[in-house]
């Protein structure tokens, strides 16, 4: 399994995250690589927001899906810690269409 990831990354990439116990343990490399590009840094926090932000709607359940999606991504870099909840909830009823506005106040209700 280390292999298949090795072979994945280029030179800068595996001379951060190549390790002697790297090497030896694929879930340890694994989690290395999703640590470094799932940060806290405020610059990585920013642009996780703005694919949030990005996210267009094409239909309800690819919405549903892209936003979970786009919500987990905030919370694994630390994001939605910041965000308040009203603010998040606002945002996504406003990525349905005009179409669905019956569904948008049942979201904005619970």
């Amino acid at each position: 399994a280390v292999s298949i990831i090795i072979q994945r990354l280029d030179k800068s990439m595996k001379v951060k995250f190549l390790t002697p116990e790297t090497i030896v343990n694929p879930n340890l490399l694994w989690e290395t690589i999703a640590n470094h590009f799932q940060s806290n840094k405020a610059s990585n926090q920013a642009h996780t927001f703005m694919n949030f932000l990005c996210i267009v709607f094409v239909n309800l359940p690819q919405n549903i899906t892209d936003m979970r999606q786009g919500l987990l991504n905030m919370k694994d870099c630390g994001c939605s810690d910041s965000t308040e909840d009203s603010f998040l909830a606002e945002t996504i009823v406003s990525k349905f269409p005009d179409n669905l506005e019956t569904a948008c106040e049942i979201l904005a209700e619970k």
